[in-house]
């Protein structure tokens, strides 16, 4: 089981992302709007979802820790890739909203979106707990 930590700046996407996150294959142990926030050791944490708005304080709190991999919710833009490139971390990788396909394109993009945050958290976290090599995935 992948133990994820969610930090998202609103009460609202916080909720959002637990509900759609846990799963049988993935746990979500905790969340913040910001890392001051943690209560939670990080080696009990396999992956952290945050979104961009935050990302340069996970960075500092975690530069470098290669055994947690980090998961990024951006809109177009590169720069979080860029960042997550020159870490040495477990594996990262980046879900860019408004990307899942609805087919009728009234949902907000929400079809695609757990399946899809999902995928990136399990392929960010290879052998979560084991200590295996570094991988990454961008949708």
């Amino acid at each position: 089981m992948v133990r994820v930590f969610v930090v998202a700046p609103t009460p609202m996407m916080i909720a959002g992302l637990r509900a759609m996150l846990t799963t049988t294959e993935i746990a979500v142990v905790g969340e913040a709007a910001s890392l001051a926030e943690i209560t939670i050791e990080l080696p009990a944490i396999d992956v952290i979802v945050v979104d961009q708005l935050l990302l340069d304080e996970v960075v500092r709190a975690i530069a470098n820790d290669r055994s947690m991999a980090l998961v990024v919710l951006t809109n177009a833009d590169e720069r979080p890739l860029a960042i997550l490139r020159n870490l040495a971390l477990r594996g990262y990788g980046s879900y860019r909203r408004g990307t899942a396909g609805c087919g009728d394109g009234g949902s907000a993009g929400i079809c695609g979106v757990t399946g899809s945050v999902q995928r990136a958290i399990l392929r960010a976290a290879p052998g979560a707990g084991s200590g295996s090599a570094q991988s990454q995935f961008t949708r």
